[in-house]
C-alpha cells in the first residue's frame, strides 16, 4: 500500500497533503478494497484533498470492490463540502449505481441525511431509480422511517409513487405499514392515488388495520377508503381488526356500519365559515371593589335590572321605618352593600370575597356568548392564576378599582393588576419596533361608585396606563364608570360598548366553529354529571371518551383543534404536565372555587395546615375529604401545587403552601475556618412594578427543588429543608440556601470546600435552571434582574450583600479579556476577582471558557 493511501486511512490529512504535493505518489493507487485515494478522502471528508486529487485527474466515477464511487462513500459519512466538490465537477456521477444497485440517494435516505439528499436534488438526480430490491430512494427513506426525507422528497422529487417493490408494496403501502402517518396525510393531500392494493391484494385500509396505527385508520376512512372493501382474499377491514385483536379499531369499523354515519362524522369534521362568538372577560382587582356586583348587573336582563331596582327601593324604604339591620335586609337579589368597601389593599382579608376564581357563561345582548372569570384578590391564591391566564385565549382583561380610592392608590392598583396579568401572560411573535406585540391584548378599565361620584382626570389614567403598557395591552380609550349601587342601565350600556369594541380587536388566532365542536359541547354536561364529583380527566381518556360518544374519526389533530375551541368558548381548562398525564378540566367553574377557591383560602391555611406541610395520602383524605385524595393529589401534582417524595420509606406529599415553620436558626450559621472554603450566589430581583410577584411564585421554586433533590440527588448524600420563605439543599459538603427575602427578590447563596469549586459551579447552575423553568411556566413576561453576590460579603454573613450587576462583570472582563480581572466591593472598599463572583475562583471554569473564546 502506497504511503499516501496509508495516511489517507489513519486519518493523517497534513502528511496526506505533504504527499501529494511532492508528487511522488501514485494518485491512482488503489488498495486492497479497490478504493483510490480519492475514495478515502472523500469518505473522511477532507475536501481540500479531494479538490487537489481532482485537479490531478484522478477519475470520480471509479469503483471499489462494493462498486462505490468515491460520491457513494461521501454521502454514506455526510460529508457535504465533499459532495458539493464531487457533484461540481461531474455531475453524472450521482446515477452510479453500487452492487447492491444503490445510488448515492439511496444511501442518503437509508441514513437520513437531508442535507446530502436535498445538494443530490438539485442536481436533478431521478427519483426514479431502483436498488436490487426495487426500491426507489423514497421508498427507502420510508423504510427507514426517516419523515423529514420523505417528506422534502414528496414535495420536490416524488419520482412515480406507483412503483412496487420486491415485496409488492408501493410506497403508500409502506408508509401505512411502518406508522407514518405525517407521510400518509402529505400523500393523499398532494393529490397522489391511495385506495389500490399490493402485490398480495391488501388495501392500505386492512395494512393499517392489521399493525394496529389507529390514527392512520381514522384519517384514510376520512379521505375515502371505504371499510367494506374487500382484500383479494374477500376480506373486509372489520375482520382483519378482529383477527389481530385491534379492539380500537373494531369500535370504529363498528360505527360506520353505513355510508350514511362515515359521511356524517366527515361532515361533522369540517370547518365552518363561522368564528367562535365567546369572549372570555377576566375581572381582576383588589378586594370589595365590585367586581362580583359589575357581572351580577352585567347577566341581568332589563326587565330584571328594573324589578331588582323596584325591589332595592322597597328595602330601602323597610329599613328606614323600621330601622333593621343591613344584614337583616340583605337577601333576594340585593347587593350585599358589606362588599363595596373602601378598603382596597390586596392584605384585607373578606371572608365574604370571592373564593379563588368564579366561572360565569351568559349570554349579552349585543355581544353575544361571554365567560366571566372572577378573580379573587387574596394572595394566597396567586401561584395557580397563570394556569387560567396562559390557559384562556379570546380573553379581555378588565381591571376593576374603587373610584373612591385616592389618585395615588389608583395608579398604584390599576399597575398591579396590569402588571400581574402581563408577568403570566406567554410572549408571542412577531414582536414589532420597540417591543411591541402583534398580539395586544384589549383592556378595560373600570371605576366602581355608589352613586356619589368623585372628579377625576380619567383621561389622565387612560393615557399613563397607555404610555406604560402599550407594548403589550390596548388599553380601551375612555374609562368605564360603574354604579353598582343604582342598577341603571347606563353603567351597564357603556361597560358593554367597551367590550364590543374590545371584542373587534381580537381579530387574531380566533378559531371557526365545526359541528364537532358543537357535538362535544353539547355532550359536556353529560359528561360533567359522569365525572360528578370530580370532573377532572386525563387528555387521554377525555379523548377516548369523544371517539366512543360523539365522533369515532377525530383524529389526533381534529382533537388538538377541539381543544383550542373549546378554550375559547371557555368550556375546559388544559393543564399539561411533564412528569403526569396532561390532565382536561371539563368544569373550570368547580376548579376555581372548589379546588383553588377552598384549598387555599385563607380559612383552610389558618384551620387545616401544618407546620411541615407535608401529607401522606390519608393525612391529606381527613383535611379535605370532599373526593378522592389521589385524583385531588395527582391534579394538584400536575399544577406543580405539591409534589411527591420519599420520606424515611413513606410517601409524602410537600406543600409548600402549607408550611408555617420558620427557619431553624442552626442553618447557614458561620463555618469556622473561612478560608479553605468558596462561597457565591446570586439575587434575583424583578422591575419595580413587579416587585410583588415573586411572592407569589416562591412555593413553585421550593416544588422545583424537591424535584431537583428527588430526580438528581436522591441516590446522593443530600438533606432538603423547607421552611415558609426558604429552602436549605445540602449535596455532600456543599450547602445551598435559596430565601424569599423581605424586599421581594430571590438570594440563591452557595458554599464549599475550596476543592469543591467546580461542583459548586454547576450545582449553583442546576438551581439556577429549576428557577428559571417555574419563572418560563409561571411568568413568562416578567423581566428579571440578575446579581452576583459578593463572595467576600457572603463569607462574613452580611445581611444583604453586595450584588454587581451584568454590567460591571461585562466591563470588568473587557478592560483585560480575562476573568480574573478585579471589581470595587462599594461596601467594603476591597478588590474581588471577576472569577470568585461568577464561578467560585474555579480555574477549570475559566480555562473552558478561554478555550470557548
Amino acid at each position: 500500500m502506497s504511503s499516501l493511501l496509508q495516511s489517507l486511512e489513519e486519518v493523517d490529512e497534513k502528511l496526506a497533503e505533504s504527499l501529494i504535493e511532492n508528487g511522488d505518489q501514485d494518485v491512482f493507487a488503489e488498495n486492497n478494497k479497490g478504493q483510490t485515494a480519492l475514495h478515502l478522502a472523500s469518505a473522511r471528508g477532507f475536501q481540500h484533498i479531494v479538490d487537489i486529487l481532482l485537479d490531478r485527474g484522478t477519475d470520480l466515477c471509479a469503483k471499489d470492490i462494493n462498486g462505490n464511487t468515491p460520491l457513494h462513500l461521501a454521502t454514506r459519512n455526510n460529508n457535504i463540502s465533499v459532495i458539493k466538490s464531487l457533484l461540481f465537477r461531474q455531475p453524472k456521477v450521482a446515477y452510479e449505481q453500487n452492487n447492491n444497485g444503490d445510488t448515492p440517494m439511496h444511501i442518503a435516505c437509508r441514513f437520513g441525511y437531508l442535507e446530502c439528499v436535498m445538494k443530490l436534488v438539485e442536481h436533478n438526480v431521478t427519483a426514479d431509480m431502483v436498488n436490487e430490491n426495487l426500491d426507489t430512494p423514497l421508498l427507502v427513506a420510508i423504510k427507514e422511517k426517516h419523515e423529514n426525507v420523505v417528506i422534502y422528497l414528496l414535495h420536490n422529487a416524488p419520482g412515480n409513487l406507483d412503483i412496487f417493490n420486491n415485496e409488492g408494496n408501493a410506497p403508500i403501502h409502506v408508509a401505512v405499514q411502518e406508522g407514518l402517518l405525517n407521510v400518509v396525510e402529505t400523500i393523499i393531500n398532494m393529490g397522489h392515488s391511495f385506495e389500490y392494493p399490493n402485490d398480495r391484494g391488501l388495501y392500505p385500509l386492512h395494512i393499517a388495520t392489521r399493525h394496529g396505527h389507529v390514527e392512520i385508520v381514522r384519517y384514510l376512512c376520512i379521505a375515502g377508503s371505504d371499510p367494506q372493501q374487500r382484500s383479494a382474499d374477500n376480506i373486509k377491514p372489520e375482520i382483519t381488526a378482529i383477527k389481530n385483536n385491534q379492539k380500537e379499531i373494531l369500535s370504529i369499523f363498528t360505527k360506520l356500519n353505513t355510508n350514511s354515519a362515515r359521511e356524517n362524522y366527515i361532515q361533522q369534521l369540517v370547518i365552518s365559515h363561522d368564528y367562535i362568538q365567546n369572549i372570555n372577560l377576566l375581572f381582576f382587582g383588589h378586594s370589595n371593589a365590585g367586581k362580583s356586583s359589575i357581572i351580577r348587573l352585567m347577566k341581568l336582563g332589563l326587565f330584571s335590572m328594573l324589578l331588582d331596582k323596584s325591589r332595592n327601593t322597597l328595602r330601602t324604604i323597610n329599613t328606614n321605618r323600621t330601622n333593621t339591620s343591613q344584614d337583616q335586609c340583605n337577601n333576594g337579589n340585593e347587593i350585599n352593600l358589606t362588599e363595596y368597601n373602601t378598603t382596597n389593599t390586596s392584605n384585607y382579608y373578606n371572608h365574604d370575597g370571592t373564593k379563588g376564581i368564579t366561572v360565569q357563561k351568559e349570554k349579552l345582548s349585543g355581544i353575544n356568548e361571554c365567560t366571566f372569570w372572577d378573580f379573587s384578590a387574596e394572595d394566597t391564591y396567586y401561584n395557580s392564576y397563570h394556569h387560567v391566564i396562559q390557559n384562556t385565549p379570546n380573553k379581555v382583561v378588565v381591571i376593576v378599582y374603587n373610584e373612591q380610592q385616592s389618585s395615588t392608590e389608583v395608579l398604584k392598583t390599576v399597575r398591579f393588576w396590569l402588571s400581574f396579568v402581563q408577568a403570566r401572560l406567554q410572549i408571542t411573535e412577531p414582536i414589532s419596533k420597540n417591543g411591541i406585540s402583534n398580539h395586544l391584548v384589549p383592556v378595560i378599565i373600570v371605576a366602581t361608585h355608589n352613586g356619589q361620584r368623585i372628579c377625576r382626570q380619567s383621561d389622565q389614567l387612560i393615557k399613563t396606563m397607555k404610555d406604560e403598557y402599550g407594548h403589550v395591552f390596548q388599553v380601551y380609550e375612555k374609562l368605564v364608570l360603574f354604579d353598582i349601587m343604582a342598577v341603571d342601565s347606563l353603567s351597564v350600556k357603556n361597560f358593554k360598548e367597551a367590550i364590543s369594541i374590545s371584542k373587534k380587536r381580537l381579530h387574531f388566532n380566533i378559531p371557526r366553529m365545526s359541528g364537532f365542536c358543537e357535538a362535544v359541547q353539547n355532550f359536556l354536561p353529560k359528561l360533567r354529571k359522569i365525572a360528578n364529583p370530580f370532573p377532572v380527566l386525563s387528555w387521554k381518556t377525555f379523548c377516548d371518551t369523544i371517539h366512543l360518544e360523539v365522533n369515532p374519526l377525530a383524529t389526533v389533530q381534529h382533537l388538538n383543534t377541539l381543544l383550542i375551541q373549546l378554550q375559547n368558548l371557555g368550556e375546559v381548562l388544559f393543564l399539561k404536565s411533564g412528569l403526569q398525564p396532561d390532565l382536561i378540566v371539563i368544569s373550570p367553574n368547580w376548579f376555581g372555587s372548589n379546588i383553588i377557591g377552598t384549598l387555599f383560602s385563607v380559612d383552610f391555611l389558618i384551620s387545616q395546615t401544618r407546620m411541615s406541610g407535608s401529607y401522606q395520602a390519608n393525612d391529606f383524605q381527613i383535611m379535605f375529604p370532599h373526593y378522592d385524595a389521589m385524583s385531588v393529589l395527582q391534579l394538584l401534582e400536575t399544577m406543580k401545587i405539591c409534589v411527591q417524595y420519599d420520606n424515611d420509606g413513606d410517601i409524602e406529599y410537600e406543600f409548600p403552601a402549607y408550611i408555617i415553620r420558620e427557619k431553624d436558626e442552626t442553618l447557614w450559621k458561620p463555618w469556622g475556618n473561612n478560608v479553605d472554603c468558596c462561597y457565591g450566589g446570586i439575587r434575583l430581583s424583578s422591575q419595580p412594578q413587579f416587585l410583588e410577584l415573586f411572592t407569589s411564585i416562591f412555593i413553585r421554586i421550593q416544588v422545583e427543588l424537591r424535584y431537583l433533590q428527588n430526580n438528581y440527588y436522591e441516590d446522593m448524600d443530600s438533606y432538603l429543608y423547607q421552611w415558609y420563605g426558604g429552602t436549605v439543599l445540602c449535596i455532600s459538603n456543599i450547602e445551598c440556601m435559596v430565601s424569599l427575602e423581605q424586599d421581594g427578590c430571590i438570594e440563591i447563596k452557595i458554599r464549599g470546600s475550596k476543592s469543591s469549586s467546580y461542583t459548586c459551579f454547576y450545582f449553583l447552575e442546576e438551581i439556577l435552571h429549576s428557577i428559571n423553568l417555574v419563572l418560563i411556566e409561571t411568568c413568562p413576561g416578567m423581566k428579571v434582574i440578575k446579581e452576583f453576590l459578593s463572595p467576600s460579603n457572603l463569607s462574613e454573613h452580611y445581611v444583604q450583600p453586595h450584588g454587581y450587576g451584568v454590567d460591571d462583570i461585562f466591563y470588568a472582563v473587557r478592560k483585560t479579556s480575562d476573568f480574573k480581572s478585579l471589581v470595587v466591593n462599594p461596601l467594603t472598599g476591597k478588590n474581588e476577582c471577576v472569577l470568585d463572583l461568577i464561578a467560585f475562583g474555579c480555574d477549570q471554569v475559566n480555562i473552558y471558557s478561554i478555550d470557548d473564546t
